[in-house]
């Protein structure tokens, strides 16, 4: 591999449908397909993955909605147990249209909470994983005690960007290493100076990842990214102990949510 490139590998794994060991699995799923993780790579799984190990599994018929629900989901034609689910794993809710809730969880602003009814049997939803750091924090130290390397974990999900078509990839949490790189104070190509400029590096490795995962029937939970030349840029590891402002601004200061609010004629 050269110095500048990005090799992405695809890590086949069989349908699960209920609860299993992440850790094994991964491991298993990556012998499986003949490959192998080495010292700074980035494991990049999908969140859904990830809640469906941990039996994060909710059955629309055992929820009851509550009379905000049920009035919600008669105006935006939604399922009144799945606006409930919506209502209970969202930090704060933005608005609506007809099938869709937009809110805003663990920092992304994400339709119905980032809850998916795709690739699971009719009639079940995967919320987003239960203590998401927590998780990520403990996969990496796995592969740490158990394989001796140190890696980064990134878990990722799809979503959706304003007016733009189709889905493109987030991080939704990173564990052992910076998920982005400042350039602010750098020059450019003209010798202007940097204000503003942060490399999103987990965000895009996530985009990156999501071409090899899909959206329907690819069975592709897990990517591995390895690239010497992310740590030429200025990419660093490490075992900071991470959190959502480690990725995201709070949406208070997002300036499309405060030019929005703040619409000009």
């Amino acid at each position: 591999m050269n110095n500048k490139s990005l090799e992405l590998i695809p890590i086949y794994c069989k349908r699960k449908q209920k609860k299993f060991d992440l850790f094994n699995i991964i491991l298993s799923s990556i012998k499986e397909n003949k490959q192998k993780i080495s010292n700074n790579d980035i494991l990049i799984v999908s969140s859904k993955f990830v809640s469906i190990s941990q039996g994060n599994i909710l059955k629309l018929k055992d929820i009851k909605p509550t009379q905000k629900a049920l009035d919600l989901s008669s105006k935006f034609n939604m399922e009144p147990e799945l606006v409930q689910i919506i209502l209970n794993d969202s930090d704060s809710i933005y608005g609506a249209i007809d099938n869709f809730i937009l809110s805003i969880k663990n920092n992304v602003i994400c339709p119905n909470a980032g809850i998916d009814t795709s690739n699971i049997p009719k009639g079940y939803v995967v919320p987003y994983p239960l203590d998401i750091e927590k998780e990520a924090d403990d996969l990496r130290l796995k592969f740490k005690k158990y394989c001796s390397i140190d890696i980064g974990i990134i878990f990722s999900d799809s979503r959706l960007s304003p007016t733009r078509i189709g889905t493109t990839g987030v991080a939704v949490t990173v564990s052992g290493f910076n998920p982005s790189i400042d350039k602010r104070g750098q020059l450019d190509l003209f010798g202007n100076e940097l204000r503003v400029t942060q490399m999103a590096i987990a965000d895009n490795l996530s985009s990156a990842a999501q071409l090899l995962m899909g959206e329907g029937n690819e069975s592709v939970p897990i990517v591995i990214a390895r690239s010497d030349y992310l740590l030429n840029i200025g990419l660093k590891f490490s075992n900071k102990k991470l959190n959502q402002n480690d990725l995201s601004i709070n949406h208070k200061d997002c300036i499309f949510l405060k030019g929005l609010s703040n619409r000009y004629e």
